[in-house]
């Protein structure tokens, strides 16, 4: 979905072109990180705020850090989202590309500010639920 909240909610590609799961990022307590953008095009969430990641073991010109950090971003959150699909596939490999992100939004969990919803510009169809996708 993007980062740019905050700088004005700019639509961002690829996320908005017809048939790409576009995924938006929610904070340890559920709620839309502040940076992650909105919007009608948004497919899904998951947890895209302080995400420990692994580095590199060297420093580079770019970054002190090593090893591993929290970083956050929708760039976190939407490798919950790929994984949890690669998982759909492999258990279920006759699922086209559009019924696997069907099944995606349907089981999502529906959070409280959503205010029972099937969608909305913040959350999509909600959060990521890996448990129920995979029954």
């Amino acid at each position: 979905m993007g980062n740019e909240y905050l700088e004005g909610n700019p639509i961002e590609y690829p996320a908005a072109y017809p048939g790409v799961v576009s995924v938006g990022a929610i904070n340890e307590t559920n709620h839309r990180a502040y940076f992650s953008n909105t919007g009608e095009h948004i497919t899904i969430t998951a947890p895209g705020d302080n995400i420990i990641s692994t580095l590199p073991m060297k420093k580079s010109a770019y970054r002190d850090q090593t090893e591993y950090a929290s970083w956050s971003g929708t760039s976190m959150a939407t490798p919950h989202v790929t994984a949890a699909a690669a998982l759909v596939q492999a258990k279920h490999p006759d699922l086209t590309p559009l019924e696997v992100t069907r099944l995606l939004k349907r089981t999502a969990t529906k959070l409280p500010a959503m205010k029972k919803k099937a969608k909305t510009k913040e959350y999509g169809a909600g959060l990521l639920n890996l448990k129920a996708v995979l029954k």
